[in-house]
């Protein structure tokens, strides 16, 4: 099928078209993986399992629909930890009416909090260099030639999509960052070019 280049007794390796369905198959488990434990609080060696069962088959269009409902919950002010706490009591015990307001309020009052401290310690937004390792952003500007917004946007790097740093090399290095289930090295030059709201 053209997927790898093999001699026998000799160390087999991927063609360009080999490694491209393997980054994809990688990126289809993590994307599962990371909706199984994210949103259905499941633990990690089970949600493991069940991504290897489905990353062969889920269409495109559904893992899409995976990564924006994970956005989502990050993003939303009801969402993110309270409300996958929130899920986790309702899978146990049920949730009332009341518990909803209460859960709303609360919502309310920590969105207020968390945009106060952020404009207080002046990250409400900044450039991407700006973010530490497991810092997570909303991306609100790309500025940059037409070839590199291009690219960013093959990957999902583009106005509101959310944004995790993984690694800073240095403090003059690449800067690698998740977005859309992809993993993505930006030089220290472009990543100051990606404008982002921490979250």
């Amino acid at each position: 099928r053209g997927l790898i280049n093999y001699v026998p007794y000799g160390v087999i390796t991927l063609t360009p078209e080999g490694l491209e369905i393997a980054q994809d198959v990688v990126r289809r488990h993590e994307v599962l993986r990371d909706f199984f434990v994210k949103v259905f609080a499941v633990e990690e060696d089970i949600a493991d399992q069940g991504a290897c069962r489905m990353e062969h088959e889920v269409p495109r269009s559904i893992l899409e629909r995976f990564i924006q409902f994970v956005e989502f919950v990050e993003v939303c002010p009801r969402g993110g930890a309270s409300l996958l706490k929130g899920f986790g009591y309702h899978c146990d015990h049920g949730r009332t009416l009341e518990d909803c307001e209460e859960c709303i309020d609360t919502a309310l009052e920590d969105l207020k909090k968390r945009r106060s401290r952020l404009r207080r310690n002046g990250f409400a937004r900044s450039a991407l260099p700006s973010l530490k390792p497991g810092q997570k952003g909303k991306v609100v500007g790309l500025e940059g030639d037409g070839d590199f917004t291009r690219r960013m946007a093959e990957v999902g790097v583009t106005p509101g999509a959310l944004i995790e740093v993984e690694n800073v090399e240095s403090p003059h290095g690449p800067i690698h960052i998740k977005a859309k289930g992809y993993h993505v090295s930006l030089s220290a030059t472009e990543a100051a070019t990606v404008t982002v709201e921490l979250i």
